[in-house]
């Protein structure tokens, strides 16, 4: 959101709407969003929500985009990182001209954790796009990769898929451990429904606390440390996003923490 901002753009959020513990794209405001706009940045799978997009949804995405002549930048950080039995559609697979209309930006980064490497790629099947973009690249100075980057993403890329498959499969088992646990123990809050990511978001509402009040309790009482939903936009507010990329003992002693620290309120 800030990219946008210091670019000296104006930011217009298409805010996601929550249905039975699930987000879903407000299309009738989208459309009517995408009227006063040049560009659209789609998020897939959806930080911090968790949500992978259906081949409907991208279609309608891409659909409207094209109607509207706005170009779609697809950030697919997460592509890899999805449950089982849900798979990721890239949006520029779509259509051969939602293909065109598509910038889409990936990175070995999240899957394999070797963000400190600072590789990351983009897939521009429009040739007019494509040579602008590189001639921004150089302008920029940005296309000077280290070269234990390349070595780093062509390894993961090559000889990583069945670590990656046994680590969705741990991550998915804490996202499970975390939502049985505070149906269980903290039914107050509410885990929402996730189908990929290692991230949590965590609707912490029905505690009628401001967001600072809510970040106090985690971090000094529950010594949690989370993301702030006030940081994602509108609609935040009394969310917490929770990093469950990590070994099942902290996730339990995190949400025993949770625990005691609302049960002390």
């Amino acid at each position: 959101m800030s990219s946008v901002k210091n670019n000296n753009r104006e930011l217009v959020i298409n805010e996601l709407v929550l249905k039975d513990n699930r987000y879903e794209i407000d299309f009738d405001d989208f459309e009517e969003k995408l009227k006063e706009s040049k560009m659209f940045i789609l998020c897939s799978p959806h930080n911090p929500i968790g949500r992978v997009w259906s081949k409907e949804e991208l279609e309608r995405i891409g659909e409207l985009c094209l109607k509207h002549d706005v170009l779609i930048i697809s950030d697919e950080i997460h592509a890899d990182l999805t449950f089982e039995n849900v798979n990721h559609i890239p949006i520029a697979s779509i259509s051969e001209d939602i293909a065109q209309n598509t910038i889409t930006l990936m990175a070995p980064s999240k899957t394999f954790n070797i963000a400190g490497f600072h590789y990351a790629f983009t897939v521009i099947k429009n040739d007019k796009l494509r040579r602008i973009f590189k001639n921004w690249i150089q302008r920029s100075g940005l296309y000077l990769h280290n070269i234990a980057g390349i070595i780093a993403a062509n390894a993961a890329y090559k000889y990583g898929k069945e670590w990656l498959k046994e680590t969705m499969k741990y991550i998915e088992d804490n996202y499970n451990y975390v939502k049985e646990y505070f149906e269980k123990n903290i039914p107050e809050v509410k885990v929402t429904k996730s189908e990929g990511t290692f991230l949590v978001w965590l609707d912490f509402r029905q505690l009628g606390l401001s967001q600072n009040e809510l970040k106090e309790l985690l971090e000094k009482k529950a010594k949690v440390g989370m993301n702030s939903g006030s940081t994602f936009g509108p609609g935040g507010e009394g969310f917490m996003r929770m990093n469950i990329a990590t070994s099942r003992k902290n996730i339990e002693i995190a949400c025993n923490r949770i625990k005691n620290a609302i049960k002390g309120l």
